[in-house]
């Protein structure tokens, strides 16, 4: 599945899968730190963050996806927002989705600590837990792309 994540004024996450033959917008929220989405977006192969909830430093993207980047999925709580996207960015993500649980509420991530809101460079958005699933689905996916 390719994952494109749209500019901050169309507020969507695209999921791409089998080459453009089927696509699937979430509604997002951009976080208030970070990289702003460029104007045309960012695109890259999704995976799921492990550990899930990248309180500690996760895995790294796997090799082989052509040119495109990796974005990485990563659930919410147990940790703050910019050290989970600064977990993200030091294994070599592009961008972060973090993913409500039990919950389809978007939630504008703040920074808590300012020496890591220094070092994020690369953008993320909060989607809703339904939003995490369907794009959970389309990662188990032969083709995947965002």
């Amino acid at each position: 599945m390719l994952l494109g994540l749209l500019a901050p004024s169309q507020a969507v996450v695209r999921a791409v899968v089998d080459g453009n033959s089927s696509m699937v917008d979430f509604a997002d929220m951009p976080a208030l730190f970070g990289a702003p989405l460029a104007p045309g977006g960012v695109r890259g192969y999704l995976m799921e963050a492990k550990p899930a909830n990248a309180c500690h430093p996760i895995q790294g993207p796997r090799p082989g996806n052509g040119s495109l980047g990796a974005i990485v999925l990563i659930r919410r709580y147990d940790c703050t927002f910019d050290l989970k996207v600064l977990h993200a960015q030091r294994a070599g993500f592009e961008a972060a989705i973090v993913h409500n649980v039990r919950s389809d509420d978007l939630v504008r991530m703040a920074h808590v600590y300012e020496d890591l809101r220094q070092q994020i460079a690369i953008p993320s958005v909060f989607v809703g837990e339904a939003a995490s699933q369907d794009l959970r689905v389309i990662t188990k996916s032969p083709a995947r792309h965002v």
